[in-house]
């Protein structure tokens, strides 16, 4: 076989036994009868518990058993087995050809079940013995990559891991900061509609200025009517009786300067509601409405 054509060079070999039902399992075994040939080396393995050559045989007939069953169909793995079976005859077995070979089927069975580093090892087991075993080299070489494979995606599939549950925390995160925001944001509208209603009621409670409007930061100082004369200005000659006003009496104002102190009234509500406006739409942009 070469090893384009199989993952593995060699599936399994037979070692000799010492009696009879040794053959009878082989010649089971090489004809595919494979549960008959699993009782033949049971039996042989019963009548000499000391020959390790019927442990790596069972081994064997498990390997065959893993290949012709699909993933799953058993209730024990028969790789995980025939694995076990030649650990076992390996601790025992003193032939170098007999140890190269059950290091060999070890390996195939290891990397069968997924364990491309132990197979390796396995396989350079059965070279040390052997350097001339061109197939365990091969195989070797197999083993080598695919651990180097399985190495080199585990840490991507739990560095996946590792960004999906970051990311779960930063969503997490994020949405906890926007409901404190909205919080905070909730709070301070409704301090600033609690002082809007208690400015609004201070400006009822408020008498009307009758003399003259108040103006912010100097504005129509021109329109601005002048003061009554407090005492210290002097009286004009000419001015009649009729012309002073008594203390504590509400000057009498012209059409015209009412109609100025009603202007200016209506201004400063203009620019009040326009203040009013602008803060409410500031709050809204914090929502994100526009």
């Amino acid at each position: 076989m070469t090893a384009a054509a199989l993952p593995i060079l060699l599936a399994v070999q037979l070692l000799g036994g010492p009696e009879g039902n040794t053959e009878e399992g082989a010649e089971h075994f090489l004809e595919g009868r494979l549960e008959e040939a699993l009782r033949a080396f049971a039996r042989a393995r019963d009548a000499h518990p000391e020959a390790p050559e019927s442990d790596l045989n069972i081994a064997g007939v498990h390997y065959r058993l893993g290949e012709a069953s699909p993933p799953g169909a058993a209730a024990e793995d028969p790789f995980a087995e025939a694995v076990r079976g030649y650990q076992a005859g390996l601790e025992a077995v003193a032939e170098d050809e007999k140890r190269r070979d059950g290091f060999f089927n070890l390996g195939n069975a290891l990397y069968r079940s997924g364990a491309f580093r132990e197979a390796a090892g396995a396989f350079a087991e059965a070279i040390a013995i052997d350097p001339e075993d061109t197939e365990a080299r091969q195989n070797l070489e197999l083993a080598l990559r695919r651990a180097d494979e399985q190495q080199s995606q585990e840490p991507q599939e739990g560095g996946g891991e590792d960004q999906q549950d970051h990311e779960d925390r930063q969503d997490e995160e994020d949405q906890q900061d926007e409901e404190d925001q909205q919080d905070e944001e909730d709070r301070q509208e409704q301090q600033e509609d609690q002082q809007e209603q208690r400015d609004q009621g201070d400006q009822q409670d408020r008498p009307e200025q009758q003399d003259r409007p108040e103006q912010q930061d100097g504005e129509g100082e021109e329109n601005r009517e002048p003061e009554p004369s407090g005492p210290e200005t002097p009286e004009a000659p000419d001015q009649g009786p009729e012309d002073m006003s008594e203390p504590g009496e509400v000057p009498e104002i012209t059409p015209e300067q009412a109609e100025r102190i009603l202007a200016a009234l209506a201004e400063i509500e203009r620019a009040y509601q326009e203040e009013q406006l602008e803060r409410r739409r500031a709050r809204a942009l914090r929502r994100g409405r526009h």
